[in-house]
């Protein structure tokens, strides 16, 4: 629930909330469909990838922000990330800061995030200054174009399709935080 309000109490609003349930225990059907606005889609346990392309088909906006259940946008993230690139029509995707908490909502210490201004691909391939999917607001179109997530990785698709961008695209930073993880 914490994160589903945390998209619906932005100041831009979602064109569209999907929420890929990935074979999940607990009530997240039953929080999704007392949320307004949201579309539902329930899988047997996929994976993150697969989860994800399933959100991203769903999708119809021009950008797309891949939350996980225990991340929470904190405010302006979206405003701050579409004027990015509303300004930047040739980046792929904008990227922000993570704020660490713990799972009571605390915040925890968070070591300081900058912003990587040149050279991407290549410090991708050395080092994942990207911390999360939930950080990133990207778009659809060129994650589309790409396929979506390479579904043979159980963990780091994430890190895969922003190697796979910035390799062919600029991407960029909002210098602050637009997410708690």
């Amino acid at each position: 629930p914490d994160a589903i309000k945390s998209v619906q109490s932005q100041l831009v609003k979602p064109m569209q909330i999907t929420i890929v349930d990935d074979g999940s225990t607990d009530d997240t059907e039953k929080v999704s469909r007392r949320a307004d606005c949201v579309q539902y889609i329930r899988h047997a346990i996929w994976g993150l990838a697969k989860a994800r392309n399933a959100g991203l088909q769903a999708s119809e906006g021009v950008y797309i922000v891949f939350l996980n259940a225990d991340d929470k946008l904190l405010p302006g993230s979206l405003q701050s990330q579409i004027e990015f690139l509303e300004k930047r029509p040739e980046c792929a995707f904008v990227y922000g800061h993570v704020r660490l908490i713990g799972n009571d909502g605390s915040v925890l210490s968070t070591p300081k995030q900058t912003c990587v201004e040149k050279n991407h691909y290549l410090t991708l391939l050395s080092t994942n200054f990207i911390w999360t999917p939930g950080a990133c607001m990207y778009r659809r179109q060129i994650v589309l174009a790409l396929g979506g997530f390479n579904e043979r990785f159980p963990a780091a698709a994430d890190l895969d399709i922003n190697i796979q961008i910035s390799r062919k695209h600029p991407i960029g930073c909002v210098d602050r935080e637009v997410l708690e993880y």
